[in-house]
């Protein structure tokens, strides 16, 4: 992996924090023998169990270390990045795609991203998905406000989320270059 994918996977890291089994998040808690175990560093207990081999314990996700989980960011996020859309990590919109992968589930990731580029929004990566994501160029900011979307969609459906609207906020308007609110650059001259 380039010095790139590590400084990303370190942003990740420092969002996504470590172990945490909030009732109110029931998003990737519960492993395939529907015993809630919690996620650690994002790491969800079926993407832990697909590395482990077995349903994780609620031991098993406390333990996952900072280098478990950068190696699960670099196998099992930043490389579907790359193999499923096809990005590059020299793409702009790559360093966010890696930190939605991250943070929900990849059929959302990919029906934000088919709504961003204007493919049909069905949470399956194709190659139209794909082609329409190549020749769509640098749309971060209107990835950006998808992904709020998507969070107050979230909120709306369960309003328990409503205490994570000011960091999910935070970590989606975190990709968006200095200067630029909805797609509008406020450093160029009228």
């Amino acid at each position: 992996m380039s010095d790139r994918v590590e400084e990303i996977i370190n942003e990740v890291l420092k969002s996504e924090g470590g172990y945490q089994n909030d009732e109110a998040d029931s998003r990737g808690n519960t492993n395939s023998a529907g015993v809630r175990v919690g996620t650690n560093f994002g790491i969800s207990a079926p993407v832990w169990e697909k590395v482990i081999g077995r349903p994780p314990t609620v031991a098993d996700m406390q333990g996952i270390t900072k280098d478990q989980a950068r190696e699960v960011y670099r196998r099992h996020y930043s490389s579907e990045v790359v193999n499923k859309y096809g990005l590059q990590e020299d793409n702009p919109i790559y360093p966010q795609v890696v930190d939605m992968y991250v943070n929900h589930s990849p059929p959302a990731v990919t029906s934000m991203l088919q709504r961003v580029y204007g493919a049909t929004a069905d949470g399956h990566t194709g190659p139209k998905t794909r082609a329409a994501i190549a020749a769509g160029g640098d749309r971060n900011n209107a990835l950006v406000d998808e992904r709020k979307k998507y969070y107050e969609s979230l909120m709306q459906r369960d309003p328990k989320l409503e205490k994570y609207r000011n960091g999910w906020m935070d970590r989606a308007e975190g990709f968006r270059p200095a200067g630029q609110v909805f797609g509008l650059d406020l450093n160029a001259a009228p």
